[in-house]
């Protein structure tokens, strides 16, 4: 798991079945400040994320993995 805010949405033309009603967005994580352990900086890295709460652009949250990788769980082949 980590912290991130939700900085864009994504648009798929074609999506796996299993995919179908769920909103793609993308997300920055942030990481404790090396000078100030009380704050939280941005990493500057990108994730997309597969949204099951109805979070929002510009909102934060917590991501979590269930410890498989993406194909996994959308029901795609390695």
């Amino acid at each position: 798991m980590f912290v991130a805010k939700v900085t864009g949405s994504l648009v798929a033309t074609q999506k796996v079945a299993s995919m179908t009603g769920h909103k793609l967005l993308m997300v920055e994580p942030y990481r404790v400040d090396e000078k100030d352990r009380d704050r939280l900086v941005p990493t500057g890295r990108t994730f997309v994320v597969v949204d099951t709460l109805g979070a929002g652009v510009d909102g934060g949250g917590v991501v979590g993995a269930a410890g498989l990788g993406a194909p996994g769980r959308v029901g795609v082949d390695d």
